[in-house]
């Protein structure tokens, strides 16, 4: 069976890629907090001896925490990263997340056509499937065609909004889930989506946000992560990140736990704790994403 579906357990869910659940929390202590214009964030404070700025709370579920926490740039993974360090698939799943997918308004035959144009190898190998089923899957939903296209400033749009910058987008990638092609000559991303049937084997993912943190123009959001992949039976492998380098060993689940997607107690304990750091763009009044560490 095929690695790809991921079942998502949190405290309260919030439904992305890896459903991310939202639930608990705590504050940081403050000191003479003011009221704020914008809704769950406090001003920041000066120290008046030190004039230093002063870390304080957000609260986690305010529209702002919220918003940033659905999103796809909190990394879980076993290493420092910024921008620049990112790997193309984790710029891109983001953009692609909040960046709308056009259906050609043409016949599905010069839409298939695209592909043996596109310059790419793995596309051009679905032409025949593309006009076999008239660029459809197998359930002939014509409102979901399995090739459809991005527009280019769209994303790019979407990219400045998420990171800070559109630098250094892939102009060709390619997935297990989806492949995506820049087209220079009609400034379009074809992106096509994977349309297997095979039934996916059972993942567990936990992401508990714990708390946010303000200080002047950037944002700190903490939460807590692990993740399982089902081994056999009712056996799962836990690892305290998304790119499984860090197994904290296998364990028997009963089978009410896997129905109800829920991890004990006990591996919950083991959950790592990480941090994700947001800046304010002071022109727009919009944070993105500048590291996690």
């Amino acid at each position: 069976m095929k690695k790809e579906l991921k079942i998502t357990v949190g405290v309260l869910g919030v439904g992305l890629i890896f459903g991310l659940g939202i639930g608990g929390g705590y504050y940081l202590a403050t000191k003479n907090n003011q009221p704020s214009n914008n809704p769950g964030i406090n001003e920041s404070q000066k120290d008046n001896n030190h004039q230093s700025t002063i870390s304080e709370n957000i609260d986690i579920n305010s529209v702002l925490i919220k918003e940033l926490y659905a999103r796809n740039t909190n990394y879980h993974i076993s290493r420092k990263i910024t921008y620049d360090t990112l790997n193309d698939n984790q710029k891109v799943l983001p953009i692609l997340n909040v960046t709308k997918q056009n259906i050609f308004n043409e016949d599905y035959k010069k839409t298939c056509q695209r592909l043996l144009t596109s310059g790419n190898d793995t596309l051009k190998k679905e032409y025949d499937t593309c006009i076999d089923m008239n660029n459809l899957d197998a359930s002939g939903d014509e409102t979901n065609p399995v090739l459809k296209y991005i527009n280019t400033t769209e994303l790019k749009n979407n990219s400045v909004k998420l990171f800070g910058t559109d630098k250094n987008l892939p102009t060709s990638y390619h997935t297990s889930s989806y492949v995506l092609q820049y087209i220079p000559k009609e400034d379009i991303y074809l992106i096509e989506r994977e349309t297997s049937t095979m039934q996916a084997e059972p993942e567990l993912v936990s992401a508990n946000l714990l708390k946010a943190t303000k200080t002047d123009d950037t944002l700190e959001i903490y939460d807590q992560y692990i993740y399982g992949t089902w081994k056999d039976q009712n056996t799962f492998t836990f690892y305290t990140d998304e790119e499984k380098t860090n197994s904290i060993g296998d364990y028997q689940l009963t089978d009410n736990e896997i129905t109800t997607k829920n991890i004990n107690s006990t591996i919950l304990k083991r959950s790592k704790e990480y941090k994700h750091t947001y800046k304010l763009d002071k022109t727009t009044n919009k944070w993105y994403f500048l590291k996690y560490n």
